[in-house]
């Protein structure tokens, strides 16, 4: 017998071939094309906001960032010009 026709009686079948058989079948099964949700124009304002609340944050957090890269390429420039006073001052207002 083939497991490949759906016409089979499966019940015929010994336990191991009927299982081989539903696995088979139940592998061959694809999930259905699916939508989503329409969206209200509540969620989709909410979600505009959102999104801009995301991008500002992230701005924010890059300019913390950029600006304490600054100041310890600051230090270290002082180091490199041997301006050790200037150094020790940035690393002070560091709180090093």
């Amino acid at each position: 017998m083939t497991t490949k026709q759906k016409a089979d009686n499966i019940t015929l079948l010994p336990y191991s071939g009927r299982l081989k058989l539903v696995r088979e079948r139940l592998n061959g099964l694809r999930y259905p094309k699916t939508k989503p949700l329409p969206k209200s124009a509540k969620v989709q304002a909410a979600e505009k906001v959102w999104n801009e609340w995301v991008a500002a944050s992230e701005a924010h957090i890059d300019a913390q960032r950029d600006a304490h890269r600054a100041k310890l390429n600051a230090v270290q420039d002082a180091m490199i010009v041997g301006d050790m006073a200037k150094a020790v001052q940035l690393l002070q207002q560091l709180g090093v």
